[in-house]
């Protein structure tokens, strides 16, 4: 019996311990972070023979994937290890696992090959393990734990007959080798191999005879010799042989029994009618006027009749419409309550869908299933609708600046929110989820120009989506809201309304209007629902709810009640029934997975699909807004520029070159400028997106490398990070020696940091340091060959990843004048060497200069 702290974390190809070495306390903990560090292989293996009593969802899903592995080679034909390795797992079983995944980081790497991987390193060391303990297959798993039951030589076979007396029959076989392939022997012919040898008889069906203790059937046809021989049951014998499965498999035998008798769910479909009526806003409003529940028992569609007959009847099998049926009267009983609450009138499709998950049902111990008359529960719901819409065509702007599968976001997003859905856009950082939305929200604005659309952003991603605007759609008007420039209440200035989560919190203007739709970008945001912003944001009224969101939802099962709250108030039950959902077991995981499915698009670019259809390097440009802070500093910088060039006009070069320095450090942070040693992150626009992208980063368990002109600020870069990662990273600079660069270059490539800061003229050039998959450019370098040198340490031969550059741009500033000037003037961008030299910058006009250091350092609030 094992309780265990350990979390894990799932990768591309394996899985990586989420604990720190120092939480490692107690003996259990310390027992499985040994077997973790004796490999992967030799820990899927020790966990496959513990019990757990209490232990993270990641590690009951380790544990839970490598028993089926185990119970899998007990139940082989080849226990004898011959070959072992070579058996594959099966659809059924493959199927089974990728059912149970629960939510965990990583969760989405987690497919048929990187479950056949983890089968693979399973086996590789259970046979290690068996070869060196020297021991016999028996006592080599009896050594591993008392509770593992060896199967025996002895299957036992139930299969259906057309005899109307005894529709069953039964046969006893034995396995055994014939010409070096397993065959199954019918076990009567074991009277005649083993008639001189009475000992080897018994020794081989040990096992019937220990059944036959505890199974009344086993006994009957043991005593009588019938066992021996086929039999004909009826339909009373077969379902007492079915009963006893349990108890036959627990001493070694191995049943073959019909499909039918493992397929025990008991379900309630539904028949939707064509005419879906909805009525009110969004989701917990929408019913379903015209449909009604068809029972279906174990398969089988049964009518309120034919199910109140099966509870007059003793419980055993029935033969239902061309089809054996287990009748179990706590299920059926179950089942009909369920019936007869949805039956009556005023059902809603919420209703429908939180029993679904099994939130708010009256008794756990029956659980419910629900499907609809297809696969797929919402394409049964809505794919008379779809038809309607189907064929809505990509807006013509976009149709040549849409990749696949941004085009399948925007059918997704027009579809879902056509019905009033509430949708989690949740693509990898990179995939471009701001010009998807743009997208959809283009189709918007051609259906409707009144629509009016509130987009609430971090702060420091307002400029950043400006520009996106500005790029891609200049048709779609949109308006900044600060706080202090609120229009009259409940009037809309523009289409696409822009605001902070800061100003939304204080703002009553925007609780005044009725919002076509809202759009939260880093809906990570609201993960707390204890917060006043958070309650302010799912108060707020709205015909459509859109998420974006580059994390991973499964980080935290709260955080993901927390945003469906927001997105489809009610789906997943109230808080607490949530809570006591989910903290049950790993199924209840995997039923709220199905449940919020449909409303997530998920895609990563590990996914092949993804990787195929982008370039191997995605370079994005990170727009950043000053804090106030940086703008009064900013501003005043200038100013004293502009008084220095008026006494001294015979130096406004030299001037204007050493204020750029200055604003360029101000655009990091103040404590830079001042030379002080206090950076607090809410003071520096960077340092607040740094902190973003990083958690992020971190979220996936990725690795970092950021870089920076100016190594006195590598510290405080060092210090935030270390406080996302949690965990210590590494610096490299001027002053690291060449021995302790390949020190850690070596400690990062074997996965000891979880990121470096690096400064870029020392650390450039020179590292292979591909373990990253994301490198931030913290302050620009004006020479993009430069850029590209850096950028190289991550993008280079043996880098199997898409990698992800993000250039950091604060908006209105030197930064952004600089980077438009390079953009056009490549040329001369290619002979800068070093910013910090006067010649770096005498390629420029004075005149150039002089714009562009008093260029911006505006207040959000002016713009």
């Amino acid at each position: 019996m094992i309780n265990s702290s350990l979390d894990f974390y799932i990768t591309e190809t394996h899985f990586e311990l989420d604990t720190m070495p120092s939480d490692i306390i107690t003996t259990d903990d310390k027992y499985l972070f040994d077997c973790f560090s004796a490999g992967i292989g030799h820990f899927l293996v020790e966990i496959s023979f513990l019990k757990l009593l209490e232990s993270k969802p990641s590690l009951k899903f380790l544990h839970q994937m490598s028993s089926l592995f185990l119970k899998k080679v007990l139940h082989s034909d080849r226990i004898n290890f011959e070959e072992l390795d070579e058996d594959d797992l099966s659809n059924e079983e493959l199927n089974s696992i990728k059912n149970s995944v629960p939510f965990i980081i990583g969760s989405e790497y987690i497919n048929e090959l990187w479950i056949e991987s983890q089968h693979k390193l399973f086996l590789k060391a259970l046979i290690c393990e068996y070869k060196a303990s020297n021991k016999d297959v028996r006592s080599f798993f009896i050594s591993k734990g008392t509770d593992i039951v060896i199967p025996s030589k002895i299957y036992f076979h139930l299969v259906e007959a057309s005899n109307s007396d005894y529709p069953f029959a039964f046969l006893a076989t034995y396995t055994t080798k014939i010409k070096g392939k397993i065959s199954h022997i019918p076990l009567k012919n074991a009277l005649l191999e083993f008639k001189s040898s009475p000992g080897e008889l018994n020794a081989l069906i040990s096992s019937i005879i220990e059944a036959s203790r505890f199974s009344s059937i086993v006994k009957k046809y043991l005593d009588s010799s019938e066992i021996f021989y086929p039999i004909k049951l009826s339909n009373e014998d077969a379902y007492s042989f079915l009963k006893d499965i349990d108890i036959l498999e627990e001493c070694g035998i191995i049943c073959r029994v019909p499909l039918w008798h493992n397929e025990k769910s008991i379900a309630i479909g539904f028949d939707i009618d064509e005419k879906i009526m909805f009525s009110g806003s969004y989701f917990n409003q929408f019913r379903i006027n015209n449909f009604s529940p068809t029972l279906i028992y174990h398969g089988v569609e049964i009518t309120l009749e034919e199910a109140t007959q099966l509870l007059n009847q003793k419980d055993g099998l029935q033969f239902i419409k061309n089809k054996w049926v287990e009748i179990d009267h706590a299920d059926l009983s179950a089942l009909l309550q369920e019936y007869n609450d949805l039956s009556r009138s005023g059902s809603t499709l919420l209703d429908i869908l939180r029993n679904k998950s099994g939130i708010g049902q009256k008794d756990q111990k029956y659980i419910v299933n629900y499907v609809f008359s297809k696969d797929d529960w919402l394409e049964s719901l809505l794919n008379k609708s779809f038809d309607k819409i189907n064929n809505i065509e990509i807006p013509e702007k976009f149709q040549s600046i849409l990749r696949e599968y941004q085009k399948d976001a925007f059918k997704w997003l027009y579809h879902m929110t056509y019905f009033g859905f509430g949708v989690c856009l949740a693509d990898d950082m990179g995939l471009g989820k701001t010009v998807e939305v743009l997208s959809f929200l283009e189709q918007l604005r051609i259906n409707n120009s009144d629509t009016h659309v509130l987009i609430i952003v971090p702060a420091t991603l307002i400029s950043n989506w400006e520009l996106e605007i500005e790029k891609f759609d200049k048709e779609i008007s949109w308006f900044v809201l600060r706080g202090n420039n609120e229009p009259q209440e409940g009037l809309c200035c523009a289409f696409a309304t822009i605001t902070s989560y800061q100003t939304a919190l204080k703002s009553t203007y925007i609780s005044s209007v009725n919002w076509d739709a809202i759009i939260l970008d880093e809906a990570q945001a609201i993960k707390n629902h204890y917060t006043s912003q958070t309650r302010k944001i799912k108060s707020l009224s709205s015909t459509m709810r859109i998420a974006m969101t580059g994390t991973p939802i499964e980080n935290s099962l709260l955080e993901l009640w927390s945003l469906f709250d927001f997105l489809n108030p009610g789906l997943l039950g109230s808080k607490e029934e949530f809570k006591q959902l989910y903290a049950s077991s790993i199924y209840s995981h995997t039923r709220i997975k199905e449940l919020i499915q449909p409303f997530v698009l998920r895609r990563v670019k590990t996914d092949k699909s993804i990787i195929s259809d982008l370039p191997e390097k995605n370079e994005i440009d990170v727009t950043i807004n000053l804090s106030k802070e940086q703008i009064v500093l900013y501003r005043k910088v200038v100013d004293d520029m502009n008084q220095a060039i008026e006494k001294s006009p015979g130096k406004r070069k030299i001037i204007v070159i050493s204020t750029i320095m200055k604003l360029k450090q101000i655009c990091n942070h103040p404590s830079q400028y001042y030379g002080v040693q206090d950076y607090n992150t809410l003071d520096s626009g960077k340092f607040i997106v740094l902190k973003q992208i990083c958690e992020n980063i971190y979220a996936k368990r990725e690795k970092v490398l950021v870089f920076t002109q100016f190594k006195e600020i590598i510290p405080a870069l060092d210090s935030l990070l270390m406080s996302v990662f949690n965990k210590k990273g590494a610096t490299i600079d001027g002053k690291t020696s060449l021995l302790d660069r390949k020190t850690i270059v070596n400690n990062f490539q074997d996965g000891h940091y979880p990121y470096m800061v690096l400064s870029l003229k020392t650390a450039g050039v020179g590292l292979n340091l591909t373990a990253a998959q994301n490198v931030i450019h913290f302050d620009r370098w004006w020479n993009p060959a430069v850029e590209n040198q850096a950028t190289d340490r991550v993008y280079r031969i043996g880098q199997k990843n898409t990698v992800m550059v993000y250039k950091f741009i604060t908006a209105n500033t030197i930064d952004e004048v600089i980077n438009d000037m390079l953009k056009t003037k490549q040329g001369l961008a290619d002979d800068i060497i070093n910013n910090l030299d006067s010649s770096v910058l005498s390629k420029f006009s004075v005149e150039e200069l002089i714009n562009a250091a008093r260029y911006g350092g505006r207040d959000e609030e002016e713009i």
